[in-house]
């Protein structure tokens, strides 16, 4: 009887051991058939020997979601994903007449064509002249900076302060900063960039005093900003 109860009292400690771990399984531990764990079983501790009885494994049913301890266990939500939409590019283009005396863009088209064949139309027609694409970009800002002889500088950036340092740069690496300016603000093109963009269209760059003070400006920042870091 002694060695009964001795028997008892280490199965029973050895389960208030496992009971003070973090869950494994959700069902109580018993001891496992046989020589080791089912299909469907995992060990989960041990009753450590005694004088009459060798020590044994317990045996846990698999769960694949714990429960906390003391609540019924409950299945975790599927969570669905929303399939990713892919955004079409937009594209806006530059473009001047063969005498270089003013700046046209479009913007907003699906396809550099579309673009292209929209800025030129609107040039020929403004100009009365034979108008050249000075190059596209999709879904960024682009600048035209120009030189002492109007030469032609792009800049192209995220956003409309780094497309106007790249082109200053671009223009700074063959002239003295006093002989390159912007041509015009920078121009947009891309659904992150506002609605204005939505609309695709060809347009004269604005070219009033307002503007010419914020290019003067910008021009000076990013002139700043080169030279800062070299």
């Amino acid at each position: 009887m002694k060695r009964l109860l001795f028997t008892l009292a280490a199965s029973m400690a050895a389960l208030a051991a496992f009971s003070a771990m973090p869950d494994r399984a959700s069902a109580q531990p018993y001891p496992c058939p046989g020589s080791g764990p089912g299909p469907d079983e995992v060990i989960v501790g041990m009753v450590p020997a005694t004088p009459s009885q060798a020590a044994f494994p317990l045996c846990a049913r698999k769960n694949t979601a714990p429960a906390q301890r003391g609540l019924p266990s409950v299945s975790q939500p599927q969570i669905q994903m929303m399939p990713r939409i892919p955004m079409r590019p937009l594209y806006g283009i530059h473009v001047t007449d063969a005498e270089r005396s003013a700046l046209y863009s479009a913007n907003g088209f699906y396809t550099p064509t579309e673009a292209e064949q929209a800025a030129l139309n609107h040039c020929d027609k403004q100009t009365g002249h034979k108008c050249v694409s000075i190059g596209s970009f999709a879904d960024s800002c682009q600048v035209i900076a120009i030189g002492p002889r109007k030469q032609i500088y792009k800049g192209i950036g995220r956003t409309p302060r780094e497309s106007a340092r790249a082109g200053m740069a671009a223009c700074m690496r063959d002239h003295p900063v006093a002989d390159c300016s912007l041509w015009r603000i920078p121009l947009c093109s891309g659904l992150l960039y506002g609605e204005d963009v939505f609309h695709a269209g060809a347009n004269n760059l604005p070219d009033n005093d307002e503007v010419d003070r914020i290019k003067v400006r910008l021009t000076a920042e990013v002139v700043a900003e080169i030279n800062g870091r070299k």
